[in-house]
């Protein structure tokens, strides 16, 4: 039974990323997988997942980033309701209910090291970006600037993979300068440049603004871009950074999320989106995690993802090129699309995370000027035409939602003619009265909302 109803989910998740690496899934990993393709199975719980957890866990992540070319994606706004974890709200990227954008991020390119735990791993991106555009995804690389005038980009082969990169629709983001902490704290490798936790200190503006301006000007002058991200050094920012960089006209960042407020994009000053990361599955990603880190990164987009209307996922080189383990994060990332792309179908879209930004501004826009339009109270308009023979439209406006009634009497105070009964948004509204089958006369009509009511007169002439 066990045998066969492995067979069955590989083929439900994704036949083709099953035919790479034929072997049976691990009991609990399978139960998590049926429990998501056919929800009345209950879930096996995350913490019964034999196997070793990535080095990072993925319950510890939170963060955000950013990238330059906006103005190929655009979105709605709409509304959800809350969710069990904590964070959720209204989904901005919810222009349909069913539609999930997908960002993938990769940090720290170029990472210097050409080794690691002794497997060879020369720099190459191009491989895992060819994985994923397959499936019509895009990534957006957080670029250590710096490495392209480092001897390790001698022949030049960073500076050309990023220009066709980015020509083929793909996003550089700016991550720091050097990736090197300026205090020599004893972290570097974390590279603290913007704000150092270990010593508390933090940089001045014009520190903060110098680093940025080199950064920009050497992608400027390397790639022949501008980027309009920002992807935080050693995953630290301060308030100063946010100033800094719309100062530099970028819209997006990168920032982790602490606490309960969840991963969602938020303004965190005007001009700036953090758009936070959901999830890293794939540091230090070996052979004997491999198949619970897929399980509990496809359970994530299901709650997470459907919940926000989006999902991004953070991946680090150099554990995305081929020669670590032999491309096995490149097996998984295509194992991972594969069963999404198969599960979802046409409804996962795929976007940059500058897109992502700027959606969210687009949409918080239009909700703000949505907001600015709503009357501080019930609003009844006079009718028009007036007098008016035999038809005659009325306008009214809510200043929130609720049930409304819109009705119309005689001089005597009989009711006439009942317009509106129901439910209705907050906003403008109107409604259109045929009054042919009455006599002319001057009439009245009442809007009644809750508690409050507001009368005009109309004058129908025959």
């Amino acid at each position: 039974m066990y045998h066969l109803l492995s067979r069955i989910t590989r083929t439900a998740l994704s036949e083709a990323a099953f035919t790479r690496r034929v072997r049976l899934l691990p009991l609990p990993v399978l139960l998590i997988a049926l429990s998501y393709l056919f929800p009345a199975i209950p879930a096996a719980s995350a913490s019964t997942l034999s196997g070793t957890v990535s080095t990072q866990s993925a319950s510890t992540l939170s963060g955000t980033v950013s990238t330059q070319s906006a103005s190929t994606t655009s979105g709605n706004t709409s509304t959800r309701n809350d969710t069990a974890y904590p964070g959720s709200g209204t989904s901005n990227f919810r222009s349909d209910p069913d539609t999930l954008w997908f960002l993938i991020r990769v940090d720290d390119i170029y990472f210097r090291s050409e080794s690691y735990q002794g497997m060879l791993m020369p720099h190459n991106f191009t491989d895992f970006q060819s994985a994923v555009e397959q499936f019509g995804a895009r990534v957006t690389w957080g670029v250590i600037p710096h490495r392209l005038i480092e001897p390790l980009n001698a022949t030049g082969h960073m500076t050309r993979d990023l220009r066709e990169s980015a020509a083929r629709g793909h996003e550089v983001s700016v991550h720091g300068y050097t990736h090197i902490c300026p205090l020599n704290c004893g972290e570097s490798p974390w590279g603290h440049e913007m704000f150092c936790p270990t010593l508390n200190h933090h940089f001045t503006f014009e520190e903060q603004s110098a680093l940025i301006g080199k950064s920009m000007k050497l992608l400027r002058d390397s790639l022949d871009i501008v980027p309009t991200s920002f992807i935080a050094p050693g995953h630290h920012l301060d308030d100063t950074t946010n100033e800094v960089l719309v100062d530099f006209d970028m819209f997006a960042v990168s920032n982790f999320r602490h606490g309960t407020d969840g991963s969602y994009p938020e303004k965190v000053i005007p001009g700036l989106v953090d758009v936070p990361v959901h999830g890293e599955f794939t540091w230090a990603l070996t052979p004997a995690n491999y198949d619970t880190e897929l399980a509990l990164a496809i359970a994530d987009v299901k709650e997470r993802g459907e919940a926000d209307g989006y999902y991004n996922l953070m991946l680090h080189d150099p554990f995305t090129r081929p020669g670590y383990y032999d491309g096995l994060v490149i097996d998984w990332m295509t194992d991972l699309l594969d069963t999404l792309t198969t599960y979802y179908g046409d409804r996962i879209r795929f976007i940059t995370l500058s897109e992502a930004a700027e959606m969210f501004r687009e949409t918080e826009v239009a909700a703000e000027d949505y907001l600015a339009d709503l009357p501080d109270g019930l609003v009844l308009d006079q009718n028009y035409p007036n007098p008016f023979n035999p038809v005659t439209t009325i306008g009214y406006a809510l200043p929130e939602p609720g049930r409304v009634t819109i009705t119309v009497y005689s001089a005597l105070g009989q009711e006439v003619a009942r317009l509106v009964d129901g439910y209705a948004d907050a906003g403008r509204h109107e409604v259109h009265f045929d009054a042919s089958h009455l006599s002319s006369g001057v009439y009245i009509y009442r809007l009644q909302a809750g508690n409050t009511s507001a009368d005009r007169k109309l004058l129908l002439v025959k």
